[in-house]
């Protein structure tokens, strides 16, 4: 989560606009709980906000062809990995019920977070590192990464075998 060189580190944290879904509060407040004392001083985040991210992907020296190929960082580039996930996923899905109802993903947080309590090898949980900033374009405060779901990391990295095994339950299950 946080390389010891870097001037900039991963994003993560508390929304001071948005609520904390229903989905997030028994990861959110575990997390709260079990990290209270190391926590940023209260005035200083939205403790009731919503935690982000959700999950975490690598976004670190990624090609990306402009007139030249360049190395990018950040969001933006670990963003189209998940969704290449989920749409690995989705396609998963479609095969395992041969096309017939082709069901989906949709909005996938809410089972994300479920399968964080029931089946939790579907997340490779990052346990260590944090995203305090030594930069000055930076606060002074961050989180830490630990197990479970923490404002790092969110639930950990994906293991897209494994996702793909849960959903596929998880849809036969409602069927």
């Amino acid at each position: 989560a946080t390389y010891p060189e870097a001037g900039i580190t991963s994003g993560g944290g508390f929304s001071v606009y948005t609520p904390r879904p229903a989905y997030q509060d028994a990861a959110v407040q575990g997390y709260l709980a079990k990290e209270a004392p190391k926590l940023p001083p209260a005035e200083k985040f939205n403790a009731s906000g919503r935690g982000y991210p959700d999950v975490a992907a690598v976004a670190h020296n990624y090609a990306v062809w402009m007139a030249m190929w360049m190395p990018t960082d950040g969001t933006s580039a670990a963003t189209p990995v998940v969704a290449g996930i989920f749409s690995i996923v989705n396609d998963q899905l479609e095969k395992a019920f041969n096309g017939t109802v082709a069901p989906k993903l949709g909005f996938a947080n809410p089972l994300l977070y479920k399968l964080a309590g029931s089946k939790p090898n579907v997340f490779h949980d990052i346990t260590e590192g944090n995203n305090k900033c030594s930069s000055s374009c930076c606060g002074d405060y961050g989180f830490s990464a630990t197990t479970g779901w923490d404002p790092v990391t969110g639930l950990g990295s994906l293991n897209t075998a494994e996702l793909i095994k849960a959903a596929i339950t998880a849809r036969k299950a409602h069927q």
